[in-house]
């Protein structure tokens, strides 16, 4: 078992943490590594790039948008099943083997979805099959290892690191648009499958330089390296913590995919709407780095309560349709986006500690993604019985409500000393 599988936390020797400093100085490769990993992993990937391959595959197969639509939700499904048990893998064995099953298998999958793909139940249990495999190479693990190695800037650290999906969001469509239009749709698949083999050999080698003989006693704050699951199932900041994660993702989401529709039925032109939905994707990215910035200063549930209040604000112009305030909107929307991985990931450290990390997270991250893979088909169905989407706002503003005074009753960190330990300082 390495040391991270142990849970232990970083120190510069045998009880001695690192500095704020020290922390990035000496971590550099695991954030680097963390970033590129996230970035080519297989659930983003595939996300950002399924509405490239859907119009291919229709014309290819004569499969309707609904049938191909299901592929990416049974994806979706199967990653969820499949989180809880990398997190237990990922406390028990490290994050390396895990990796190298989880690149390795999504690898083959594209490659049998390029060359293997004859009818639409061959399409449908492959992309259920990847979906499963892409658990094991998700933010899971390299969430785990940043909550390891960053303690004083774990908020920052973990802010960064998620970025990555943001770049694969502004970069791997354009290649597989390219691609697809000059090779097809299998070269597609095929490149995807190059882009995940060419980078794991540099994954993996960030992540062990970085880390190995770096690692000394287990530190974890709140819970014993010797938790159970079943043990921490049954605290109730659990419970209360994994609602107000999954409420967020009920609620933002499928606004996020409905955005531009919300924008021209109100008479804005569809290439102005795209511009607009543009914003979501840049406040993603900022989104993640200053609420992991803020984490780090100040009380973390309180910092987060205030982040989904803003965005439920923010997004209310969408009803009365001004060009003005789709901006606003196409910002409050991106930066809840931005912001739910970093709540959950460092939440998750903070209340049950890095060695409970895999599989607290594990659990919650795929309670998560179903709700998140929820949110656009409900956004759309109110739509659909109501001919608007201002109900679909006030169900989505009630349920943020919840959510957010669910992180207001969250407790102190155990073990906290006022400003002398991370997020010790405002809104206390």
């Amino acid at each position: 078992m390495d040391a991270t599988a142990a849970g232990m936390d970083v120190t510069a020797g045998p009880g001695v943490a690192l500095s704020r400093e020290e922390e990035f100085g000496r971590g550099w490769r695991v954030l680097v590594g963390a970033v590129l990993g996230i970035a080519t992993g297989a659930t983003v990937v595939v996300f950002y790039t399924f509405g490239i391959f859907l119009n291919a595959l229709q014309s290819a197969f004569g499969w309707t948008r609904a049938e191909l639509s299901a592929g990416l939700t049974l994806f979706q499904l199967a990653l969820a099943a499949g989180c809880p048990i990398v997190g237990a893998l990922v406390d028990r064995s490290g994050i390396r083997s895990v990796l190298i099953v989880g690149i390795t298998g999504t690898t083959i999958g594209f490659v049998l979805l390029a060359t293997a793909m004859n009818s639409l139940v061959v399409y449908l249990s492959l992309m259920t099959v990847t979906g499963a495999l892409a658990a094991a190479c998700s933010s899971i693990p390299y969430t785990r290892l940043i909550a390891v190695w960053f303690q004083r800037e774990r908020g920052l650290a973990l802010g960064l690191a998620l970025t990555g999906t943001g770049i694969a969001g502004s970069i791997v469509p354009f290649i597989i648009s390219k691609t697809v239009a000059a090779h097809g749709w299998r070269s597609g698949y095929l490149a995807l499958a190059a882009l995940l083999l060419i980078t794991m050999p540099f994954i993996l080698w960030l992540l062990r330089e970085a880390t190995v003989g770096r690692m000394a006693s287990v530190s974890s704050r709140t819970v014993s390296s010797r938790m159970t699951l079943a043990t921490v199932i049954r605290r109730g900041v659990f419970w209360q913590l994994g609602t107000a994660v999954v409420l967020q993702a009920l609620a933002v989401p499928g606004l996020a995919v409905h955005f531009v529709p919300m924008l021209t039925d109100a008479g804005t032109s569809r290439e102005r709407a795209a511009a607009i939905a543009g914003l979501i994707g840049l406040s993603v990215v900022a989104g993640r780095v200053l609420v992991g910035r803020l984490f780090d200063w100040l009380f973390a549930p309180r910092v987060a309560a205030v982040v989904l209040v803003l965005t439920t604000i923010g997004w209310w112009p969408l009803a009365e349709g001004t060009p003005g305030g789709s901006y606003i909107a196409a910002i409050a929307i991106g930066f809840s986006v931005g912001a739910e991985i970093d709540i959950l990931s460092y939440l998750t450290a903070r209340y049950f500690g890095v060695a409970a990390y895999g599989r607290v997270y594990g659990v919650l991250y795929g309670a998560m993604l179903i709700g998140s893979a929820s949110s656009s088909f409900w956004v759309g169905a109110a739509y659909d019985h109501f001919g608007s989407y201002r109900p679909a706002l006030v169900a989505a503003t009630v349920i943020m409500a919840i959510a957010t005074s669910l992180l207001v009753a969250l407790p102190r960190f155990e073990g906290e000393q006022g400003e002398s330990r991370p997020g010790g300082g405002l809104l206390r």
